[in-house]
């Protein structure tokens, strides 16, 4: 099953972006040649990203995030 983080990463590889923005309260955003971008419809609440993360996170590190 793939990840909901995945369609975020493919837009940061597929623009060659430099970086990728993951806060609460904010759009998704790709950075590239220091522009942004929003790559996401809604803003992400504290729970979207704990879930985002604990989707990429090694089994014995879930109970650390928070």
């Amino acid at each position: 099953m793939p990840s909901r983080l995945d369609p975020f990463v493919d837009a940061l590889l597929r623009e060659h972006g430099d970086q990728l923005y993951l806060l609460p309260d904010e759009h998704v955003t790709l950075m590239k040649d220091g522009k942004t971008r929003r790559v996401s419809k809604q803003p992400l609440t504290d729970q979207t990203i704990h879930a985002l993360m604990l989707e990429v996170a090694p089994p014995e590190a879930a109970d650390k995030i928070d």
